[in-house]
């Protein structure tokens, strides 16, 4: 059928044209956007398991978050760097790794897309101990994302020659100075290998507590370390107390001891709990309190957790413990705005975790 018959424009061709384009047009657009959808949900995935990755981190490691202007460019649409560190700490610990510390990561485009995370830690592959690990998490711009795809650990043995994981093999010749065979594709990943190999040098582990002094009770049995920066008091203006010692970092933490009561800690914890429940009804701010069973120091114990709904949020913390004679209360407060607005209130909040990590009782 001619598109014009006698000068005049065919509109039932016109039409049918014009529907056919329509419809092919929005399939394709519908397509693009199913497409589009595929794409963006790996970068809004979410891991269900909540893990606290500051304790695995390096104090010196720097943990860049969103989209850098190089993934930018490159058309990046994944998971971030946050993400990749806890799939990267779940395969790291189902291969048995200890004290797992996380110094450095880079977002790599090829050979494949993904995150190289190295750090330290401790751990054995057959006989052979390392102390430094690479591993590549997925991004899920290709293959399945969090999936590991590459493992490589370094160590030394017991005469101080490198060790690799995986073994280079026996049919490899590696050229003069080259320890290990840089042709391998899992050694593709190596190709920064100086920085690799220097993480034990350059993030030092430094023992912060070097310094710290003791302070010890003969008659209550008990002693604890502390920052030589803090001062302490003691005192035993409470009635119900035999002593108490109060340790000033900016924060308080307090070290109560008084008789044993005759009931036992679990009766005592839970009058104590509702007694004060009782008393913050009257709170302006709101209060609350909450008391679990735990392990303190390999040893059995309670603890109290005390919110204040005021601006600040101030919570205190109590560990209550025995000794045959003794019943003792160690408890600090700290504010969560404070914490995570870092610098001092966090300095103050770590200090006085690692000062009640030390208590321990006298032989």
């Amino acid at each position: 059928m001619p598109f014009l018959t006698q000068g005049k424009t065919n509109w039932k061709f016109l039409f049918i044209v014009i529907v056919l384009a329509a419809v092919v047009g929005g399939g394709t657009l519908v397509y693009r956007w199913w497409v589009g959808k595929q794409e963006t949900k790996t970068s809004e995935l979410k891991i269900s398991e909540q893990v606290d990755i500051k304790k695995y981190l390096h104090k010196d490691a720097i943990l860049e978050e969103g989209i850098t202007p190089m993934m930018r460019e490159s058309g990046y649409a994944g998971i971030f760097v946050r993400e990749a560190v806890v799939y990267a700490i779940k395969h790291l610990e189902a291969r048995g790794v200890k004290n797992i510390v996380i110094c450095e990561f880079h977002w790599i485009a090829a050979p494949l897309g993904g995150y190289l995370i190295d750090g330290k830690g401790s751990f054995n592959i057959e006989d052979k101990h390392y102390s430094t690990f690479r591993i590549g998490i997925r991004n899920g711009a290709e293959g399945n994302v969090g999936d590991e795809f590459v493992f490589i650990a370094r160590g030394e043995d017991d005469k101080g020659n490198i060790v690799w994981y995986p073994d280079p093999g026996p049919d490899f010749q590696p050229a003069e100075g080259e320890p290990f065979p840089e042709e391998l594709m899992v050694y593709e990943f190596l190709s920064d290998r100086e920085r690799f190999e220097s993480l034990s040098s350059r993030f030092i582990e430094i023992d912060e507590t070097a310094d710290w002094q003791t302070y010890r009770n003969e008659e209550y049995g008990f002693e604890v370390d502390y920052p030589s920066s803090i001062v302490f008091e003691e005192s035993n203006f409470v009635k119900e107390e035999l002593l108490r010692v109060v340790f000033d970092n900016g924060n308080l933490l307090i070290i109560a001891v008084q008789n044993k009561p005759l009931e036992s800690l679990e009766s005592y914890v839970d009058k104590l709990v509702e007694r004060r429940r009782e008393e913050g009804k009257y709170a302006a701010a709101g209060y609350e309190i909450n008391a679990q069973k735990i392990k303190f120091n390999n040893q059995d114990a309670f603890e109290t957790i005390e919110h204040s709904f005021s601006v600040a949020q101030w919570t205190t913390k109590t560990v209550y413990l025995e000794s045959p004679d003794y019943l003792y209360a160690i408890w600090y407060n700290y504010s969560a705005s404070a914490i995570e607005d870092g610098g001092t209130g966090e300095v103050l909040y770590n200090n006085e975790q690692e000062m009640i990590s030390t208590f321990r009782f006298l032989d």
